[in-house]
């Protein structure tokens, strides 16, 4: 049995990844629809570890640290900061068929 990736999409990433995910049929979340907008990085952590969710980021120095700091965890896509939301949502793509967990 395969565990297909639960998605958290950060702040600094357009909503529509969401979509990009759901049309996918996977379960993804944005971080502002959960009313967690502005919220630290420990607090998305708490929340990430709690529901194990893969979080989408384009905060690699951060995150990169922070899942670092887990002996275990879901998973963190990191995508080019600083982009079109249409590109982000390019990139996000290929994870469905390059990730076996994704594509499962």
């Amino acid at each position: 049995m395969s565990h297909r990736p639960k998605f958290l999409v950060d702040e600094c990433l357009h909503t529509t990844l969401v979509k990009v995910a759901h049309d996918r049929q996977y379960e993804a979340y944005h971080v502002v629809h959960l009313g967690m907008a502005g919220s630290k990085d420990h607090e998305l952590m708490a929340r990430i570890d709690a529901e194990d969710f893969t979080l989408v980021t384009n905060n690699a120095v951060d995150f990169r640290r922070r899942f670092r700091e887990q002996a275990v965890h879901p998973g963190l896509v990191i995508l080019i900061p600083s982009v079109m939301p249409s590109f982000s949502a390019c990139c996000f793509q290929p994870l469905w068929t390059s990730s076996g967990s994704a594509t499962s």
